[in-house]
């Protein structure tokens, strides 16, 4: 019976399947590969879990947990190449993490003679992606020129971050006390000026907020000062605004401690409309539908599935931006799909610049110009 075990266990080995792994602990209960045989399943179901997450959804993990299943020898680089390209594969093994962006504080005042562009969204939404593939895009067609501002170094990492036909690394999210104050000018087709002060709130200003709404106390220094600095600048009437409200496609049900997305959202417009912070002097308000690359949709459709999913998902944002926009006069409303490319391994990205056209088109159509030397 000892070689009819080694035997078995030789089969088994050579077809490698957890059929005849199972075969094998069926005829050999007290066999001497048992343990063998019950790792071996193990790692084979591990694969395919591993395998058909990926097969399924290219962003089921991170370039670090593929990493991770290949050191540990639960999946190797071949199994993933009816899921890859073999250029993304190589992406993702030599991936060696997100760099950090820089921090900043925000300014007490923003630069004058400037068309103000608020850039909101909540964590994850893909807001700081979105600006970042902008601020690229629009210094690839050689229509960007940058000022001095307090945030020079991060618009300078966040548009070097994109690249067209390359792959990049997203960045990371912006910290909860940060504002960044980016000034550029955008030339228009008359090689008019326009410039423009970009403003990236961080996604916790939304926090503070609802616990503002809602008037829970709960004291968070950071969040709150971040809150207090944004409502200084809008009060400002110095500069014309624009809004940007960044969402993601399919996301309207995410969590974030506790509460959805949704609920955030709706509370901010509420205390938005309440206490008349955005007003005239407004040009426009944009939702922007970002990570739209995941509609099953041809990207002529797109602008139309994001107004719906809007809508549909989130009517109390959409309804109240527009009742804001109708109180205050503003010129432009419009609800706008937004993709950087293709992301795969959810920090990985093939980043296509022509998404950005629409955006700049509406920075560009509802911001000022200088002209002849003046504002």
């Amino acid at each position: 019976m000892a070689s009819q075990d080694v035997d078995d266990w030789h089969k088994a080995e050579l077809s490698a399947s957890i059929a005849d792994y199972e075969s094998y602990l069926h005829r050999h209960p007290d066999g001497q590969y048992v343990v063998q045989a019950q790792m071996a399943i193990a790692n084979l179901v591990d694969r395919a879990r591993v395998v058909n997450a990926v097969r399924t959804d290219r962003n089921a993990f991170s370039p670090q947990e593929l990493q991770r299943y290949v050191d540990s020898h639960v999946i190797a680089w071949n199994d993933l190449q009816d899921c890859y390209t073999a250029d993304e594969i190589d992406a993702i093994r030599q991936f060696e993490g997100v760099i950090p962006l820089p921090d900043g504080f925000a300014p007490n005042k923003l630069q004058r003679d400037t068309t103000e562009v608020y850039f909101w969204g909540t964590p994850s939404s893909g807001k700081t992606c979105a600006l970042g593939s902008l601020l690229s895009a629009s210094y690839t067609y050689g229509i960007l020129t940058k000022r001095p501002c307090q945030g020079r170094q991060y618009m300078d990492r966040l548009c070097n971050t994109f690249m067209h036909d390359a792959f990049c690394t997203l960045p990371q999210g912006t910290p909860d006390y940060s504002i960044q104050e980016m000034v550029f000018t955008l030339r228009d087709g008359q090689q008019r000026e326009h410039p423009l002060a970009c403003i990236d709130l961080a996604g916790e200003v939304f926090r503070a907020l609802y616990r503002r709404q809602n008037h829970i106390v709960e004291e968070n220094y950071t969040q709150e000062q971040a809150l207090n600095h944004t409502l200084s600048y809008l009060a400002d009437k110095s500069n014309r605004k624009i809004h940007f409200f960044i969402i993601a496609y399919g996301e309207h049900e995410k969590e974030w401690d506790g509460l959805r997305i949704h609920d955030y959202l709706d509370s901010a417009m509420d205390y938005l409309r309440d206490n008349k912070v955005i007003r005239r002097g407004t040009n426009a308000i944009y939702i922007l539908v970002t990570k739209c690359d995941r509609m099953t949709c041809l990207p002529k459709d797109r602008q139309e599935y994001a107004a719906r999913y809007v809508k549909q998902y989130m009517p109390a944002l959409s309804n109240a931006l527009a009742q804001i926009c109708s109180q205050s006069g503003v010129l432009d409303f419009d609800i706008l799909p937004f993709s950087i490319g293709e992301v795969f391994a959810q920090k990985l990205c093939y980043f296509e610049r022509t998404n950005n056209n629409a955006v700049l088109k509406k920075l560009i159509s509802m911001s000022g110009y200088i002209s002849k030397g003046f504002w």
